[in-house]
């Protein structure tokens, strides 16, 4: 099926082999690829290796932005294949970024994807620092969904990620299905034997903060630490009943940026048991690993 879209200035192409080398000028310029995960491609057969394994991902769809007037190739847009929800990324040669170009190839893809593939909705991910492609999301009905924590290999600090997402009915100026169960956050319950005690350990050895105690003694409460409401880690601890002897030990995983080494030297000092020093792991993250005082796993990690 040929799904080449066009518009009077442009077309979307579906990408192959013979548009590499165009590509190879785009990613190779450090001014284009600002705001990406890697770094400016050195060679031409960097370009080749990276554009082929993106190709053999089954279910997406990638297009070349070609101009019309003179067949150049001036960016790259597709849809990620093999994840949950179905999700737009795109590169556009930054001599081209203030022509509208990026704007109305995001709508041409759109479109695509509610009407022709069925997408209920999609997303765009965008470093929080790239204001040129959050206009551009912002213009064409996206919306800001929820952020999160991510590190490029070639800098050496953290920076947020913003999710953002626009539904079919947006689109198509429908009304959005209200009889849908939309699930918005989990909370986890650690079971624990004493409340107080728990919530005190939280707060005075792990910088957290207690939101609420019920009962006196307490017999339900909260603990949380994070900057804003949108990244937030929260617990609710709950006691186990008098009569049970051990407590089945429950793994946390959380996930910080900034210093990961200079958290765990401060919660080494403050005589936290520690089960792990930090280490690089094989899937990208540099994580060390502690206990509560009820015998919980807590993994602490960051992108490296």
């Amino acid at each position: 099926m040929d799904n080449t879209l066009s518009t009077d200035r442009f077309s979307l192409t579906p990408l192959d082999a013979n548009h590499i080398p165009d590509l190879h000028l785009i990613y190779s310029d450090d001014t284009n690829i600002k705001f990406m995960q890697s770094p400016p491609h050195t060679d031409l057969e960097q370009t080749k290796v990276s554009i082929e394994k993106s190709m053999e991902t089954q279910g997406g769809i990638d297009w070349v932005i070609r101009l019309n007037e003179n067949d150049s190739v001036i960016g790259r847009i597709r849809f990620f294949g093999q994840i949950r929800i179905p999700r737009l990324n795109y590169i556009i040669h930054h001599k081209y970024l203030d022509q509208e170009i990026a704007t109305e190839a995001c709508r041409l893809a759109l479109a695509y994807g509610f009407d022709t593939l069925g997408y209920d909705r999609i997303e765009l991910w965008l470093n929080e620092q790239d204001d040129a492609a959050s206009h551009v999301a912002h213009k064409i009905g996206f919306k800001v969904k929820g952020r999160l924590v991510s590190k490029y290999a070639k800098n050496s600090h953290h920076h947020m990620m913003s999710i953002w997402g626009i539904h079919a009915s947006d689109w198509q100026g429908n009304e959005l299905d209200t009889s849908e169960a939309i699930f918005h956050s989990a909370q986890v319950i650690l079971p624990v034997r004493d409340v107080l005690a728990t919530a005190e350990f939280y707060r005075d050895s792990l910088g957290f903060q207690i939101d609420f105690l019920y009962g006196n003694p307490p017999a339900h409460g909260g603990v949380s630490r994070g900057s804003w409401s949108s990244n937030i880690i929260a617990f609710q601890l709950s006691p186990i009943p008098p009569d049970v002897e051990t407590i089945s030990q429950v793994s946390l995983n959380i996930r910080i940026s900034g210093d990961i080494d200079a958290l765990y030297e401060e919660y080494r000092a403050s005589g936290v048991t520690i089960l792990s020093e930090p280490g690089d792991k094989p899937w990208g993250f540099r994580e060390f690993a502690i206990e509560d005082i009820n015998g919980h796993l807590l993994v602490i990690g960051t992108p490296k």
